[in-house]
């Protein structure tokens, strides 16, 4: 249903900025003593902090038999709720859903269908088994794994891309590199 594509295209869209880039350059993860060279600490150290997030977004979802302008609004509050509702043709309200840590409560007005799912079934019906604080994170543009080592730090003209691995997932963030 399209309350389920609401996840899933917030789960895509978050993943669809990543870009494969060859590198030119390593550095240590911890930094080192080199002038030139960033620490990635820094980079990985800045972190959204926030009790509540609200947003909006235009999405364009191309299919092969169709091709959707819609309106995306996004609230949630932090360790606590996500409400989503997309809009089509800016009035319209198509999808609604409301997901916590446990649960996902979904309403497709277009079918008339409405969902209830515990938070792990709706994750694998959308194909996108991640936590609910990994979920959030995507959302508000945190890095989705926290705490972990780095493995691997690049820099390639004006980007330090920073690899980190915690078993289950790796992760790629890219920063542009600040001025000195």
């Amino acid at each position: 249903g399209s309350s389920i594509i609401v996840c899933g295209v917030i789960i895509w869209a978050a993943a669809s900025c990543n870009t494969t880039k060859k590198t030119t350059e390593s550095i240590p993860a911890a930094g080192s003593e080199s002038h030139n060279l960033p620490r990635a600490a820094d980079y990985i150290g800045q972190k959204l902090d926030y009790r509540s997030f609200s947003g909006k977004t235009d999405l364009q979802v191309r299919t092969e038999t169709q091709n959707q302008n819609l309106n995306l609004n996004v609230r949630m509050r932090k360790d606590q709720d996500i409400w989503t509702s997309v809009l089509a043709m800016g009035v319209l309200e198509a999808v609604r859903a409301y997901i916590t840590p446990d649960s996902l409560f979904g309403l497709d007005r277009l079918s008339k269908t409405a969902y209830v799912l515990s938070y792990k079934e709706g994750m694998q019906l959308i194909r996108a088994e991640i936590p609910f604080p990994m979920l959030q994170n995507l959302i508000i543009g945190n890095p989705l794994i926290q705490d972990v080592p780095i493995a691997n730090v690049e820099v390639k003209d004006s980007t330090i891309l920073i690899t980190q691995n915690d078993g289950a997932f790796r992760q790629v963030l890219t920063y542009h590199l600040r001025s000195h």
